[in-house]
């Protein structure tokens, strides 16, 4: 199989942002892959137990990413590589793209199933198997922060 290796146009450089940046970006996609999993155990069940069947919703799911390791401290992350056509469905400003409704579906899932405290965004891939989602939260949901010479990164959600 093929993978695809990622890093930061920005802040590639700054080794140490950068290896935040990735391990964030694992911790996103593996809760937004937890999340895809709720999604599609609830449609199912609401499927059933409804007698009108999924209404058009979609099984998805989120692809694992990886770090890794590159001499001389830099980073990047890996994902298996997926062919076909690549679209986006929604973005980080609350803009949609296209006439699928499942992403959008899957996106207020994650609002209401979170008690409202996260929302899963920036929704694209191909066909049902999505990359690179952005958890958006209230400030107060974030654990943690890394300090460098570098910088401060925040990160975590409760």
């Amino acid at each position: 199989s093929f993978w695809v290796a990622k890093r930061s146009i920005d802040d590639h450089k700054r080794k140490f942002i950068h290896r935040m940046g990735c391990e964030v970006d694992v911790v996103q996609q593996t809760l937004a892959k937890h999340y895809a999993e709720l999604f599609n155990r609830e449609v199912h069940r609401c499927a059933t137990g409804s007698g009108l069947g999924r209404c058009g919703a979609h099984d998805i799911d989120f692809l694992l990413t990886h770090i890794i390791g590159l001499p001389e401290k830099y980073t990047m992350s890996a994902e298996a590589f997926v062919p076909g056509y690549y679209e986006k469905h929604n973005n980080n400003g609350g803009v949609t793209m296209g006439k699928r409704t499942t992403p959008q579906a899957f996106s207020y899932f994650t609002f209401v199933k979170s008690n409202r405290r996260l929302m899963i965004v920036d929704i694209q891939g191909v066909g049902d198997l999505y990359t690179d989602p952005v958890v958006h939260s209230l400030p107060s949901h974030f654990v943690g922060t890394v300090s460098s010479s570098e910088g401060e990164l925040n990160f975590g959600i409760r």
